[in-house]
């Protein structure tokens, strides 16, 4: 019997060992970066996604279209409708337009579907507008997104003021759901997969910037352009792969005839579109990528830029690019794909001068 405990202790001593390693240093409430990568993080680094969030954290004063239920009524001065990157709780774009004095209506993500775009020309198609009044839409979509969005929207399509509730309906109950089962993040299993998997794609990133099957990059880069005490940069493997894509100029000439087809349906409503896209986090940190012979340059804001809009176009990557290259640290959260509470201030401020430069102001 104790030859059998000796013999099974020398195999799950290692593994334990292994697990409680995972369990310190793989965390899941970090950045989805390091979620998704399997990439340990260290607790005290100051410009994750948990610490600046936690730093830059504000009141949240938007208001979202799910807590009009069941009355979709109201004049805003600007409302907002994306994915992630206009629904990222407080120290969003909308809270520092809030700040000057605007009020905003946010349009939940997800609500009518994973594309923003089209869930504009619902709710543009359905009435909405009829009810709900405002001079100005702010309609954002993320970069590596932005083409297939584009290429598959349906024009004639709307979404009728009863399937609205319904669907705004269902949102809340799922809200009150998960408070009320408290769901948390579900932490990692012992004697899973990822008991070895983990501490080996780690071991494996001390010599390659990305190991096989892996899906994020952490890149070598040169300055300092995080808090963090390190020569990385992490990007999502996607952002890499769709670079063919986002390079072909036709395919961003697309995407301006889109959002002026769009922006022509709303002026017949006295509604001015303004068009965001949220760039990359690999197109921001290109330039300083140590070996950029190794990867293609991204042209898609390039190409995007030398056609004519019909709409107003708001140019973060051009303002996130000045910010990085005069040296502000965590315009995007180091372990995460999504800009930081400093780059939606940027963001926040050009939307609002260019508000005021369309009001004659």
């Amino acid at each position: 019997m104790k030859k059998f405990i000796k013999k099974t202790s020398l195999f799950v001593v290692p593994f334990f060992l292994v697990h409680l390693v995972n369990c310190v240093w793989y965390r899941q409430t970090e950045g989805d970066l390091v979620r998704i990568g399997y990439i340990y993080s260290n607790p005290t680094l100051k410009s994750t996604m948990r610490a600046l969030s936690a730093e830059y954290s504000m009141e949240r004063r938007v208001t979202n279209i799910s807590e009009l239920y069941p009355n979709f009524k109201g004049t805003y001065d600007v409302i907002t409708i994306g994915d992630s990157f206009s629904n990222q709780a407080a120290s969003g774009y909308q809270d520092y337009l809030i700040n000057n004095d605007l009020s905003v209506l946010n349009i939940d993500f997800g609500l009518l579907g994973q594309n923003p775009i089209q869930a504009l020309l619902l709710l543009l198609n359905g009435g909405f507008f009829e009810d709900v009044k405002s001079r100005y839409v702010v309609l954002e979509c993320a970069e590596r997104f932005v083409i297939d969005r584009c290429n598959e929207l349906q024009f004639a399509e709307s979404v009728s003021a009863l399937a609205l509730k319904e669907k705004v309906k269902a949102r809340v109950s799922r809200k009150a759901e998960k408070i009320h089962t408290n769901s948390e993040i579900k932490p990692v299993r012992f004697f899973s997969r990822n008991t070895l998997q983990i501490p080996l794609i780690n071991i494996l990133y001390l010599f390659q910037e990305r190991p096989r099957k892996a899906v994020v990059y952490k890149g070598v880069v040169t300055g300092e352009l995080f808090s963090v005490k390190s020569n990385r940069v992490l990007f999502y493997n996607k952002d890499y792969k769709g670079i063919v894509s986002k390079n072909d100029r036709d395919k961003a000439r697309m995407v301006v005839e889109s959002i002026n087809a769009l922006s022509e349906k709303l002026a017949q409503k006295d509604i001015t579109l303004l068009f965001l896209i949220a760039p990359d986090k690999y197109d921001m940190y290109y330039p300083y990528l140590h070996h950029t012979e190794r990867y293609e340059r991204p042209l898609f804001f390039d190409h995007y830029s030398g056609f004519r809009k019909k709409y107003i176009d708001i140019p973060a990557y051009s303002i996130l690019n000045k910010a990085i290259h005069s040296g502000v640290r965590d315009v995007y959260y180091y372990d995460d794909t999504h800009w930081s509470p400093k780059a939606s201030q940027y963001v926040a401020d050009e939307i609002y001068r260019l508000l005021r430069t369309n009001q004659g102001e």
